[in-house]
């Protein structure tokens, strides 16, 4: 007896079990069907349905940027040398005229010396041309040629005579041939002269005298150059800013530019050092290519510095590139919009807000452009990424209907809407998650209470 009574209470116990589980089930099932059919705007502690609506794009544009120095200058090596001293640090702020680098001179006045000595013979060169006419080879080659015709005439006269003589059979025919052969020697002497005295003309001509004033004033341009390069010896700053490294070359490995120290060897083919001027400032950010319409150069800009946004400075949008970048952001689909570069330069600071600024520092641009067009928009915390970078939400029609994730296609990016360019309707209803339940780019929205997540359509 005792047995039975033990079966039919645990029969009793798995009915009530039973009966509860059945229960539990029927109300999940009844509030899921309520979480579901909520209106627009109502919600639960997972989210809540959202309407979409047509509005206007025409809100400020926020970018984000560092600050630079409003114009840079490069300090070079003014010739080959090394480093002996070293007056400055990166980030160290100095005056105009303040030293920096201090090079080695020696082998310069090395070559100083020659070239002194270059323009010394170069100038007598250039004397000597100048004054030709009256130099000794000129004038030893015109005594040359006055001799040569003396003589030539004194072998004229014995010839005439002789000749005479021979005919007269005085004299006999080997002396008219010795003397008929002295006036042939003393024509050869009178042609040589004179074609030496022509050489030595044209020695002292335009043209010698052109190469030589050239040759010396090339010697002259040289030891003047040499001259600047030993007073550059000690690398002074050319305007006040703040020294820094220069930026990396383009095409290089991007690493970090080596700091010059003492006993480096530098040429003046490598920059050694930067000086920012900042009594002015520079910002440079991307603007995409569905705000670069609404932006003109000249507008006002908002600047707010990340780390005090009680420093709130005025900027003007100085420059908007006219072709964009090349898009390397990882992770981004190829439908990511085009980026253009844009600058904004902030001219008037405050004192007590100059204080604060530091090149390199973060801060945030504030736009507003002239009024945009109107677009659908849908929260940004609705909109998932899946693995290839394609932008879901959860949907549902506007009466209530079945809700399913469906493919967009995303337009411009607002500063919490983002703008739907294919995929959704007005009227559409899509879920917004509680901030603490974002869809993650991996998995996609969250599954709702009793709806089951649907493939992509």
């Amino acid at each position: 007896m005792k047995h039975v009574l033990q079966r039919v209470g645990a029969r009793a116990s798995a009915r009530r079990a039973r009966l509860l589980g059945a229960a539990l089930l029927l109300g999940a099932l009844v509030a899921a069907v309520v979480i579901v059919g909520r209106p627009a705007g109502v919600g639960s502690a997972d989210g809540q349905w959202v309407a979409l609506q047509v509005g206007e794009t025409s809100q400020a544009i926020v970018l984000d940027g560092q600050l630079e120095p409003g114009a840079s200058v490069n300090i070079t090596a003014p010739f080959d040398g090394r480093i002996v001293a070293k007056a400055v640090r990166p980030g160290d702020r100095v005056e105009q005229g303040a030293l920096l680098l201090a090079l080695s001179s020696v082998d310069l006045l090395t070559e100083l010396r020659d070239a002194e000595a270059a323009v010394i013979r170069a100038q007598q060169a250039l004397n000597q041309v100048i004054q030709w006419e009256t130099g000794a080879d000129f004038l030893a080659a015109q005594r040359q040629l006055g001799s040569s015709r003396a003589a030539l005439e004194a072998a004229q006269r014995r010839q005439s005579e002789t000749q005479a003589l021979f005919e007269q059979g005085i004299v006999a025919r080997n002396e008219l041939e010795s003397v008929q052969s002295e006036l042939l020697g003393a024509q050869s002497q009178v042609v040589n002269g004179e074609s030496a005295l022509t050489a030595a003309r044209e020695k002292g001509s335009a043209e010698q005298h052109r190469l030589a004033r050239l040759e010396h004033d090339n010697r002259v341009s040289k030891l003047a150059d040499l001259r600047t390069k030993l007073g550059q010896a000690r690398i002074a700053a050319p305007i006040a800013g703040v020294v820094s490294l220069p930026a990396a070359a383009a095409g290089s490995d991007g690493g970090v530019p080596k700091e010059p120290e003492v006993g480096s060897f530098v040429t003046p083919r490598e920059t050694l050092l930067t000086i920012g001027d900042t009594s002015t400032f520079m910002v440079r950010a991307g603007l995409d290519e569905y705000d670069i319409l609404r932006v003109k150069t000249g507008l006002t800009v908002e600047v707010v510095l990340n780390a005090n946004p009680d420093v709130s400075l005025t900027g003007e949008l100085l420059h908007i590139s006219s072709q964009a970048r090349k898009n390397t952001a990882p992770g981004e689909g190829s439908s990511r919009a085009a980026v253009f570069d844009v600058q904004v330069v902030i001219r008037d600071i405050a004192p007590q807000a100059r204080s604060a600024l530091r090149i390199g520092m973060g801060v945030g641009l504030r736009i507003h452009p002239e009024a945009g067009r109107t677009a659908l928009l849908v929260p940004l915390p609705a909109v998932s990424r899946g693995a290839d970078g394609s932008a879901h939400v959860m949907r549902r029609g506007q009466a209530g209907g079945p809700a399913g994730q469906v493919r967009i296609e995303l337009g411009k990016t607002l500063v919490d809407q983002v703008e739907v360019v294919t995929g959704l309707e007005p009227g559409d209803e899509v879920w917004l998650p509680r901030p603490a339940e974002v869809p993650s780019v991996a998995d996609g929205p969250p599954a709702l209470p009793g709806v089951s997540r649907p493939t992509d359509e």
